[in-house]
């Protein structure tokens, strides 16, 4: 049996408990290989894994994998990767993502904006946050 991209987004979200991240990941390789085209649900249940993970590196990495794959990101994609830097304590990576939103003409959400505030109040960087 061919994987396919429901398939694969299953097992991506089966992986959701912090233990099993990396096969979450692993699935994200064997889609890079290009048998299977993810989708937003695709990045959604990644960019959740590494946020239920704490791997906000790997979730900066995947966005970044996504866009470079054409997929068409949505408000889910982005929020579930700010979220994954608001748990590293990455407010500049979190400002980042939100600017990639907004230049994908993507409007944020309260909650978005709300995450990015509160992590860069946190981190002693809210004037960056407001701009």
């Amino acid at each position: 049996v061919e994987p396919d991209v429901i398939s694969c987004n299953a097992l991506i979200g089966a992986s959701r408990d912090g233990e099993r991240w990396d096969r979450a990941l692993r699935v994200l390789d064997d889609l890079q290989s290009g048998a299977v085209q993810p989708d937003d649900v695709t990045a959604v249940a990644v960019l959740s894994v590494c946020e239920k993970a704490r791997q906000w590196e790997r979730a900066v990495e995947a966005l970044r994998l996504f866009q470079a794959a054409g997929c068409a990101l949505g408000t889910n994609a982005f929020h579930a990767a700010i979220a994954a830097c608001e748990k590293g304590g990455q407010w500049q990576q979190a400002l980042a993502a939100l600017a990639h939103m907004e230049a994908k003409w993507l409007r944020p959400d309260p909650a978005a904006y709300g995450t990015v505030t509160s992590i860069c109040e946190r981190s002693g960087a809210i004037g960056a946050g407001i701009q």
